[in-house]
């Protein structure tokens, strides 16, 4: 298939949407295959790299779409629960001064 990032661009250009997701997948793992099997200094190196980056943009291009066209819904819901009005009962004076005493000797309640 590619050997160059434009026979790559050709090959996607051409096949891409008639192709499976999976099968591109599958092409492009085995480009980064051959591409761990051959040394820096090989001149298909190179070239196949070049492709590899082509074909991850492209699926990376294709899920970004495949997942726009989702729907998703919108959660509303409250973030915390709402709070029993029971909890937070009002403090007498006495109450109030004791508590601020702790906190001032303490640092805590």
């Amino acid at each position: 298939m590619a050997t160059d990032g434009m026979s790559a661009r050709k090959w996607l250009a051409g096949h891409g949407h008639q192709v499976s997701f999976d099968r591109i997948q599958e092409i492009r793992d085995k480009l980064a295959k051959k591409i761990d099997v051959l040394d820096e200094t090989d001149p298909r190196y190179e070239g196949i790299l070049e492709a590899l980056d082509v074909m991850d943009q492209y699926i990376i291009q294709s899920s970004a779409q495949q997942t726009i066209g989702q729907d998703c819904p919108l959660d509303s819901s409250s973030l915390i629960p709402e709070l029993s009005g029971d909890d937070s009962s009002p403090l007498d004076a006495a109450e109030k001064r004791r508590r601020f005493d702790v906190l001032l000797k303490t640092g805590r309640y």
